[in-house]
């Protein structure tokens, strides 16, 4: 081993989910973390549990930085913010209805 040579990265654990995809990593010193899916609105990235930037990766996948030497849990997870909205929506216009039904038909 060369003595100027700097150690790698090491991936420590992989875990996959149907929406997020997790990782522990120890690191030398700052690094970028590469998640090998399409980079797309939606996804957030968590690093040790504090929210933290997504990076577009050569336009195609998705990366987060790790900021220096030491062990992370890195998480990506897909919650697009449109998801509550969609979930919310029946509920409120059911809400809205029934408040004008029990208004004209008391």
């Amino acid at each position: 081993m060369n003595p100027r040579s700097k150690p790698a990265p090491a991936i420590t654990r992989t875990e996959l989910q149907p929406n997020a995809g997790i990782v522990s990593v120890q690191t030398p010193g700052p690094a970028l973390v590469i998640f090998n899916d399409n980079y797309a609105p939606g996804w957030k990235v968590f690093v040790n549990g504090k929210r933290a930037a997504l990076i577009s990766v050569d336009h195609l996948f998705m990366g987060a930085e790790v900021p220096a030497r030491g062990s992370y849990t890195v998480m990506f997870e897909f919650r697009p913010d449109w998801v509550i909205a969609a979930i919310l929506l029946p509920y409120a216009a059911l809400l809205i209805l029934g408040s004008i039904i029990f208004v004209i038909y008391p």
